[in-house]
């Protein structure tokens, strides 16, 4: 299986004053295409600051990154955001739907972003509307919609340009447990239609055992579960 995701040794401090906060040390993993990863752990220990680094929002102190032979160390910062754009999609507790424009909108903005045509992004935000449930939504704004529905548009949104990697944080985090695992229905047979590679930062342990490894986070290291 050809790796998709290589982290090689990353580690990451913060400083406070004169006080250095050690996150994480040395965390290697690789993630295979078209592979889901799970990453658990209690809050606070860096789960989401380990997602945010891999997804180019965050820097390392130290270590590599590579995703589908890029090494994140080579890019300059603006680079890194055409990177961002093109090859990786985010979804996070919250939604951050813009209220002012439409669920096709909303969820083609990547594409425009990047530099798509307006008609070719709204088609191809159709057929994702479609596929997330959301069909009869589409003209719909967020304000008119349900959480489960607006977490919805986010993870169209998400894969909006085809990404080589998903990253989720607590994406089901902030809804409850039935519209929860409704969104993550959808996920994966979004997985299977567009054979999405994905990590998820995620307290739920049943969306963990769907995954295809669970890694958790414990005293600044991943412990393969």
């Amino acid at each position: 299986m050809s790796e998709l995701l290589k982290v090689t040794s990353v580690s990451k401090t913060y400083k406070t004053g004169q006080k250095v906060l050690r996150v994480f040390e040395n965390i290697s993993f690789e993630l295979g295409k078209g592979r889901f990863l799970a990453i658990t752990g209690v809050s606070g220990i860096g789960k989401s600051t380990l997602l945010n680094i891999v997804g180019l929002l965050d820097r390392p102190d130290s270590g590599e990154i590579e995703l589908n032979g890029v090494k994140y160390s080579s890019l300059s910062e603006n680079e890194k955001s055409v990177f961002r754009n093109k090859h990786l999609g985010f979804v996070f507790q919250f939604h951050h739907l813009l209220p002012e424009f439409t669920v096709l909108e909303n969820i083609a903005m990547p594409f425009f972003i990047g530099g798509g045509g307006f008609d070719e992004g709204i088609e191809r935000a159709r057929k994702l509307a479609k596929a997330v449930g959301l069909k009869e939504r589409e003209d719909y704004f967020p304000s008119m919609l349900s959480g489960g529905e607006q977490q919805r548009v986010a993870v169209a949104r998400a894969i909006m340009n085809n990404p080589d990697l998903l990253l989720m944080d607590e994406p089901t985090g902030n809804l409850d447990p039935k519209t929860g695992n409704m969104v993550m229905e959808y996920v994966f047979m979004l997985r299977e239609e567009f054979n999405l590679s994905c990590i998820i930062v995620t307290h739920n342990i049943e969306i963990g055992k769907r995954c295809d490894k669970i890694f958790s986070m414990e005293k600044g290291e991943c412990v393969n579960v």
